[in-house]
């Protein structure tokens, strides 16, 4: 597994995406399409944290986010940090990332801005910019990287020193957006990518700028078993088409294990892009006995299934990520997404 989250600051769904939201986060304007969001500061120590499964842990992690700077940090500079790498439960922070009073990024072994300084940058953010970042982290006491990318330049390329932080993990285990209780340093984030080491290039790195597009249901797909809300199972799309889930209000709903239930979704918009892949996503609970359920795409007439996933009593996220094309093998085409279906499958 090399690609390991998607966030395009669209569906509002970042309280289920993410592990952990602490604190609070706006939805602003998007960089290209859709919306971002903004890490608000607040009375403390706030973030959003992604745990990664087992297969996520691995000793390299890399993190692409666009990023628009409302102000530098301040006099304070463990206020401008903006991203953590953490293992050992996520109880040890190996590296932080972050910007100085100057607009200068740089990373840290250590917490962001009190550990010792890793690499920094000479380029400067300019406030009120999209600038695409990219981070890349090697954990290693003796062997460790670090690399940032401004707008595709190389600006940091650290290599053979110590990023491991203490304790006893020799992989992350964890990730998070990172803000402070500083009311200047609110950055605006879009685009956000997070992959690992594993598996073959590009994903096992840098995918470079990337533009994260958000589709929703507009028509009934080739099988709907579920029955909705409404109590048919006629247009069972128009109830899952919400960008913002609206809990118990509209649902379709599945009382049997092997219903499936697909839908039609829009057309990408940006057209001409290279697909560096699909993560469908649905936010789902279950009622009595615990159960688990899997994301199905269709392709050219045939049915692909994601991993059987559990569903929560309380509504959760389940996320399937296809990087490449599970009907070809290769990447996706627009075509092939613009075609496709997605939905959900009620396994045991």
């Amino acid at each position: 597994m090399s690609l390991i989250m998607l966030d395009g600051g669209d569906d509002n769904l970042r309280l289920l995406k993410w592990d952990i939201v602490d604190g609070t986060v706006n939805v602003v304007t998007g960089r290209q399409v859709g919306s971002g969001w903004e890490t608000a500061g607040g009375s403390g120590d706030n973030f959003m944290r992604k745990l990664f499964t087992p297969a996520q842990e691995h000793a390299v992690v890399t993190a692409g986010f666009a990023c628009n700077v409302e102000a530098y940090a301040g006099a304070t500079l463990s206020r401008g940090r903006m991203c953590t790498w953490l293992a050992d439960g996520a109880l040890t922070t190996h590296v932080g990332f972050g910007i100085d009073n100057n607009g200068r990024l740089s990373f840290y072994r250590g917490p962001f801005g009190t550990g010792t300084l890793l690499g920094i940058t000479s380029v400067v953010l300019q406030i009120g910019v999209w600038h695409y970042v990219e981070c890349r982290v090697v954990l290693s006491d003796t062997i460790g990287e670090v690399q940032c990318w401004v707008d595709g330049i190389l600006e940091i390329n650290a290599t053979g020193i110590d990023t491991k932080n203490a304790g006893t993990d020799l992989v992350f285990d964890a990730w998070q957006f990172h803000w402070d209780q500083s009311s200047l340093h609110e950055p605006n984030y879009d685009d956000f990518y997070l992959t690992n080491g594993a598996g073959a290039a590009p994903y096992n790195g840098r995918l470079g700028d990337i533009v994260i597009e958000t589709i929703l249901p507009v028509g009934n797909g080739a099988t709907n078993n579920f029955v909705g809300s409404d109590g048919n199972s006629v247009d069972n799309y128009l109830l899952v088409d919400e960008v913002t889930p609206d809990g118990d209000t509209t649902y379709a709903q599945s009382a049997a294990n092997g219903d499936i239930d697909l839908y039609a979704f829009q057309d990408l918009a940006l057209p001409g892009l290279a697909i560096r892949g699909v993560q469908a996503t649905a936010d789902a609970k279950h009622l009595g006995v615990a159960d688990n359920a899997r994301l199905v795409t269709r392709i050219g007439g045939a049915n692909f299934n994601g991993a059987d996933l559990p569903v929560a009593a309380g509504y959760s996220d389940l996320v399937e990520i296809w990087d490449v094309s599970p009907a070809t093998g290769v990447h996706w085409t627009i075509a092939e997404i613009n075609a496709a279906e997605f939905g959900l499958e009620d396994r045991a």
